[in-house]
């Protein structure tokens, strides 16, 4: 045990751990950042290249990165508002957009800010919003 959590306890500084069905809204998580449906139209809605990034944020998420930057909101050449996270990696840092979605962007904020632990990938996601 390191001196601080020793001193402080374990918990100081540190987010709840949240897996894909925790990221649901239901009857007893209202706060969850998606919605099953909402999120399966969302996904439908993508491009290939959009999808990719997708893949890719959740598994820096995943990974547990440090984001580099705040999100601030853009508009592409197709008028659509998007979000670039970047994510600190050993030798280079990568840029991720994020095409928006309420609950996408309440999770990364939640990321972001230390508040949660993300323990799934975009396929257990989509697994547990199909099931």
């Amino acid at each position: 045990m390191k001196l601080f959590e020793k001193l402080h306890g374990s918990s100081v500084a540190t987010g709840a751990t949240m897996t894909a069905k925790e990221a649901f809204k239901s009857e007893n998580n209202p706060n969850g950042p998606f919605d099953k449906d909402g999120l399966i139209t969302y996904l439908k809605s993508l491009r290939k290249e959009d999808c990719d990034h997708l893949e890719n944020l959740f598994s820096c998420m995943n990974e547990g990165l440090r984001m580099t930057n705040s999100l601030m909101g853009r508009y592409d050449k197709a008028g659509n508002l998007y979000y670039w996270a970047t994510f600190a990696r050993a030798n280079a840092n990568e840029g991720i957009k994020i095409l928006d979605h309420e609950g996408v962007v309440k999770l990364v904020k939640l990321y972001r800010d230390g508040k949660v632990k993300i323990d799934f990938t975009i396929d257990d996601l989509v697994n547990e919003a199909l099931s």
